[in-house]
């Protein structure tokens, strides 16, 4: 059986991380959730199904709110460059040698990016298939 790879590792664990983020971000939202609607319905007579309606929408609604801030603020931390201008310079590319010149100066970070990566490797085929 093969040994995995840096780059296997590396995803394991990016993977693992990202289940464990999503897992502890539910229970806070369900949780915040509950509280939420515990503190509304105190003197309230309400049916058990409103209840899990309002705490399946409070969950929700901070679960999206998690999600969004994740993708505008925590996604970018430790990211060393951007990934709209690495597409830019290999879209602005004509030919195969271009396209081979830009990726060597990218930097390592950029070349696994996993969308950078495939955006090369379809400029490639095309250009590979012009030849």
């Amino acid at each position: 059986m093969a040994k995995p790879n840096d780059d296997t590792k590396l995803k394991g664990i990016k993977t693992a991380q990202d289940r464990k983020d999503f897992a502890i971000a539910f229970y806070n939202a369900t949780n915040n959730a509950i509280e939420l609607v515990k503190s509304t319905v105190v003197f309230e007579i309400t049916k058990p199904e409103e209840i899990q309606k309002d705490i399946e929408y409070w969950r929700d609604w901070f679960l999206a709110q998690h999600l969004e801030y994740r993708a505008k603020v925590t996604e970018k931390i430790g990211a060393s460059y951007d990934p709209k201008d690495a597409l830019d310079r290999l879209k602005n590319t004509k030919n195969l040698k271009e396209l081979e010149e830009v990726w060597r100066m990218l930097s390592e970070d950029e070349r696994r990016d996993e969308i950078i990566h495939k955006e090369c490797q379809e400029l490639k085929d095309k250009y590979e298939t012009i030849s």
